[in-house]
């Protein structure tokens, strides 16, 4: 929540984001197909996006890589993607591929507190 601290009105700023981040916003976010991390999966109506909000669920429950390619760690889809084009032109076997992915995200991960 840095970019709130350093906002014109940090108030309102808290509480844009305590709004969107509340299970009713999150629950709107998921019935219109988004990947919301607080939505009440009980109230999501379509099944496929339902059962793509529990994988999500299940993979943040469990500190695993997510859905976003640019997520993981700071460059991460420079690197998903320069390892892609080498495991398509057969320059990277799956294994080699999943090293070189996984490496950055550990590195990252590393420097968290």
């Amino acid at each position: 929540m840095g970019r709130a601290a350093g906002a014109k009105n940090k108030d309102l700023a808290y509480e844009f984001i305590d709004l969107t981040l509340q299970k009713k916003a999150q629950t709107v976010m998921a019935n219109k197909g988004g990947i919301p991390l607080n939505a009440d999966l009980a109230q999501v109506t379509d099944s496929h996006v339902k059962e793509l909000n529990q994988a999500f669920s299940t993979l943040v429950q469990n500190d695993g890589l997510a859905f976003y390619p640019d997520w993981p760690a700071p460059g991460y889809m420079d690197v998903l993607g320069g390892g892609l084009q080498e495991l398509i032109g057969g320059t990277k076997t799956p294994s080699t591929f999943l090293d070189a992915i996984a490496g950055p995200w550990k590195e990252y991960k590393a420097t968290l507190p």
